[in-house]
């Protein structure tokens, strides 16, 4: 401490960003004028007058741990590749504050507190005694583990207790005043002190965070934590009023705009129902009524209808969900109905409606009959215009069961370990699959329309969560430890002290119960008479899934590119985005499609990429050409709408809802064109993960318990990258597999030999030259070093450098680019000015450059106007509730050229976005190509589609002749 004494003056102190300080004293001269002076000034330095508090009969783990998921710790009980051993010990420093950092020998083997409310073997408060001593501000050296995403969050109180009797009680919230141990980012009250890379390589950190307390002599103080994180507290300080250590100040301060029209943003407005027989009315792709080949069936591997089993069926489809499935009117439906079709979609995912079908009050699954009829009708419209159905057994209820449960999360994972769970689940199966519906005649279960059926959404037991839910939900985990206990006799084995002390044996356990579970419902089903094609665990893509997978009647997969994080209470919070286009990891989108088992169909049956990225409008070219190249069997994007108020008003966008963002809706016209209607041409190489049903013996598969290793469990990024030149899956190969239907494997186990004999490439190396070397790819077209990927015959081409992506097929092209130019075979763009997707397609069924009715789309970005939106480590962050209609385009313009072998002078439609006309577009024809200036800021409009055409040709002569 340093003290100014001898004189009247003001002082300025200066802390610069190198670390330099400046002092400045200014002197309060006398009212008249001063002609001789003298300054005399007296310093002194101290050290600060600290008390470090002593933890030691609290302190209840040590900064290391030398086993994860004992449920003992030390730290957060993660194993010593991810514990705080490195952190120094004994009298310290932290952000100018000294501690006093125990050493675990020299305590029992305890160092620090580490509590937690939801955590079993973890105590749910702290009391550390004080016996009178005062100061001014409490100091913690402190940090979290599965920190809630987000500001403002309680994590935790501090309760201060005075000699006298009086509480002073203050919140420790996330974001503000502690912050996740993982990668530390500095906060109001909760300065990073102190960082280091543990044994794991993860950058850890502690926090510095200051309590104002009353001058008192203090009795004791008491830590509580709050919520489902984990709290350690590794030093605890007071410090002397006067002497206020300064508090780092290296918080990252975010730049905050509002989304207001200007130059570069223009007012967008837009209706939701498309002209019938526009260039936009994509119902031609549709063949009505669904269910008129018979109900649909698999054959050789793919979905086909019973009565039509020679022509697979691909499913192109978008969610319903809510209030949108069991709330409309007679009259909404048919308008939503004909809105899907117009869109091009022939299949929708009915989903989280399960919730609202039940009756208020209800403790079994009794349906609330009108919802029930309004769902009925639905269904119906759907039906009559050629569109299909796909949905879950459970999705989201928490309404028709005699017990309480705190969220859908527990009642999945109760579903594999409490068989009345699972009769609940059947009683809601047999309700709604038996129930004839008026308007069809036919009961769900005898409804042909009704494509495939899913046991329960996303319920995969093999998560980073499993131990974190085993320790969330007693109920479950007794259920658990009594499961895990029968099967552990059965197996003739001993049962591990807690489950994750033998990970090995835990994965086992809960592929078998994944496998059992869905053999139970499954056979339920099937004894009801519904014979559809069925599924289950809807997400994720480890090694050990191919297990249970390898059971189902088929694949089904969810993924998002850009899916938001939130600042607080999930869908309820600021959402937070990453903002980057997909093109610069096409990993990231094909390795949800690893999971798929070659021989199986395969569905993606949720994925979008979640506003406000700007770079969306790659989405339904990118998906749609590489699941066409995979030749997946069905894509379904997440989600059209699940309210009324969104659906039908005018109102601005979110994260997923497509209904209120026109950019992704004609994204979606590129995806039908390309996936549907199979412009892209599937890959003819099919290459196969093969992993045996002893997967699980490979150390790495079991790493999805923890976070940090959790993507060592999945099927590698670099395998995922083959995806861009030819199919990709995977295969479980039992001793009773004598083939897989691939022309190549890499696996890292040992694989028997297969007949026909197929190239087995090691996975431990570089299999990309493998498979090279054995003639099954061409390496020249994947090269991840340069950042270039094409597919097998070329019609795609992603640069993943220059954030570019060509798509060049005989009825369609696609141009997507930050850059000013790109060319395909019949498409040119020239002086573009912002990212953006241009796409020409046929509308005629004939080649491109024969067709004589053309759609062209040039999409940029739209924004929801007044939303205010925060940049933050390249990080986007937009605030729940700013937003407003109407929606605001980005500025963009572009040359585009097409190639066409037409005659006759065509003319160029500006059309808006429900296919409406609304003006002429000035043109040049320029060797053969026609030219036009593309721009979404036209005098008075702001267009993202055109609409060319050319005349009818003209009779011969001999014709005209005739027809006199």
């Amino acid at each position: 401490m340093l003290t100014l004494g001898g004189g009247a003056f003001d002082v300025l102190f200066c802390q610069y960003p190198n670390g330099q300080v400046s002092l400045r004293l200014f002197l309060v001269p006398a009212n008249t004028e001063v002609t001789d002076g003298e300054l005399r000034v007296e310093l002194s330095a101290a050290p600060y007058m600290t008390t470090p508090v002593d933890i030691r009969a609290a302190a209840n783990r040590a900064f290391h741990d030398e086993t994860a998921d004992d449920e003992r710790g030390g730290w957060t009980d993660q194993g010593p590749k991810n514990d705080l051993r490195v952190l120094p010990v004994g009298k310290r420093s932290f952000g100018n504050v000294p501690f006093n950092i125990l050493d675990a020998s020299e305590n029992s083997g305890r160092s620090c507190l580490v509590l937690g409310l939801n955590r079993q073997n973890l105590p749910k408060s702290a009391e550390i005694p004080l016996d009178g001593q005062k100061f001014s501000y409490l100091y913690l050296l402190h940090a979290s583990a599965w920190t809630p995403r987000g500001t403002g969050i309680l994590c935790g109180t501090v309760a201060v207790d005075y000699d006298d009797g009086s509480r002073q009680t203050f919140d420790v919230q996330s974001g503000r005043d502690i912050g996740d141990w993982w990668d530390p980012v500095s906060g109001q009250n909760s300065a990073v002190v102190w960082k280091d890379k543990n044994a794991g390589g993860l950058t850890v950190g502690l926090y510095l965070s200051r309590f104002r307390v009353k001058e008192q002599g203090i009795s004791r103080i008491t830590l509580t934590p709050a919520g489902d994180s984990v709290w350690m507290i590794a030093g605890m300080s007071g410090v002397k009023e006067g002497i206020i250590p300064a508090m780092p100040n290296d918080t990252d301060v975010p730049v905050t705009i509002v989304m207001r029209e200007d130059d570069d943003w223009k007012s967008f407005t837009f209706e939701k129902d498309i002209v019938a027989g526009s260039a936009l009315d994509f119902s031609f792709l549709q063949d009505a009524p669904a269910g008129k080949y018979g109900p649909v069936i698999i054959k050789g591997g793919r979905f086909v209808f019973r009565d039509r089993p020679d022509q697979p069926v691909r499913f192109f489809g978008t969610n319903l969900n809510s209030e949108i499935v069991t709330g409309l009117t007679n009259e909404e439906c048919e308008i939503i109905a004909t809105r899907i079709a117009a869109l091009g979609y022939n299949a929708i995912r009915l989903h989280h409606f399960d919730d609202t079908l039940i009756k208020e009050g209800a403790t079994q699954p009794e349906f609330d009959p009108k919802r029930l009829d309004r769902m009925d009708y639905l269904i119906s419209c759907l039906k009559r215009r050629g569109i299909y159905l796909v949905t879950d057994l459970y999705i989201s209820r928490l309404k028709g069961f005699p017990e309480k449960y705190s969220d859908i999360t527990e009642v999945k994972f109760s579903a594999a370990f409490i068989p009345e769970v699972r009769d609940n689940i059947k009683a809601y199966a047999k309700t709604l699959l038996e129930h004839v519906n008026p308007y069809t005649g036919l009961a769900l279960k005898d409804e042909p329309a009704l494509a495939t059926l899913s046991m329960i959404n996303e319920d995969a037991l093999a998560t980073h969560y499993t131990i974190d839910y085993l320790n969330r939900y007693p109920r479950l985990r007794k259920a658990f430890d009594e499961s895990f206990a029968i099967w552990c006799a059965e197996k003739n084995v001993p049962v591990p002290d807690t489950p994750a002390k033998d990970p090995e044996l835990l994965t086992r356990f809960l592929t078998d119960r994944q496998t059992a579970l869905y053999a139970d419902l499954s056979a339920f089903v099937r004894s009801l008479g519904a014979m559809k094609p069925l599924t289950d665990m809807s997400h994720r893509a480890l090694y050990v899934m191919a297990i249970p997978r390898n059971t189902f009647d088929f694949v089904e997969n969810h993924g998002y590119h850009d899916h938001p994080e939130f600042t607080g209470t999930a869908f309820a919070s600021d959402t937070i985005n990453h903002n980057k286009s997909v093109l610069g990891d096409l990993s990231e989108l094909l390795r949800y499609g690893v999971p798929r088992i070659f021989g199986k169909p395969f569905m993606l049956t949720e994925w979008n990429f979640c506003y406000p990225n700007r770079y969306r409008s790659e989405s339904g070219p990118v998906v749609g050409a590489y699941a066409a190249l995979q030749d997946w069997d069905g894509i379904f994007r997440f989600e059209y709408s699940g309210m009324k108020v969104t659906a039908f008003g005018q109102t601005h966008t979110w994260s997923f809802n497509t209904v209120c963002d026109p950019l992704q809706l004609l994204s979606e016209r590129i995806a039908a064109l390309f996936f549907l209607r199979q412009d892209v041409r599937p890959a003819s190489t099919r290459i196969s993960f093969a992993v045996t049903p002893e997967v699980w013996k490979l150390p790495f598969t079991h790493d999805y318990l923890r976070w940090e290793t959790l993507k060592n469990a999945w099927f590698p990024s670099n395998f995922a990258e083959l995806g861009t030149f030819a199919q990709i899956g995977s295969n479980l190969v039992t001793p009773e597999v004598t083939s897989i239907p691939a022309e190549a494997a890499v696996a890292f186990e040992d694989i028997k030999p297969l007949k026909p004999a197929i190239p087995v490439v090691p996975a431990q190396g570089d299999f990309l030259r493998g498979l090279e070397q054995a003639g099954i790819i061409d390496a020249s077209a994947i090269r991840p070093d340069q950042g270039t990927f094409a597919s097998e015959g070329g019609q795609l081409f992603a640069d993943a450098k220059q954030l570019s992506f060509r798509a060049v097929t005989a009825l369609s092209e696609c141009l997507v680019q930050a850059g000013p130019v790109q060319h395909g075979n019949a498409l040119g763009v020239k002086d573009n000015t912002t990212f953006s997707t241009v796409f020409a397609g046929s509308l005629d069924g004939q080649p491109l450059m024969d067709s004589r009715r053309v759609l062209v789309l040039h999409l940029t970005d739209l924004s929801n106007s007044e939303e205010k939106r925060s940049e933050i480590r390249g990080k986007l962050i937009f605030a729940r509730g700013s937003s407003k209609y109407p929606l605001l385009i980005r500025r963009g313009t572009a040359e585009i050229s097409l190639k066409n072998r037409n005659s006759g002078t065509p003319k160029i439609w500006a059309i808006d976005v429900t296919g409406r006309r609304l003006q002429e577009v000035v043109f040049q024809v320029r060797d053969g190509e026609i030219v036009f200036v593309a721009t979404t800021a036209m005098s008075g409009i702001t267009p993202m589609a055109y609409e060319i055409t050319w005349p009818a040709p003209a009779a011969s002569q001999e014709t005209a002749q005739s027809s006199l």
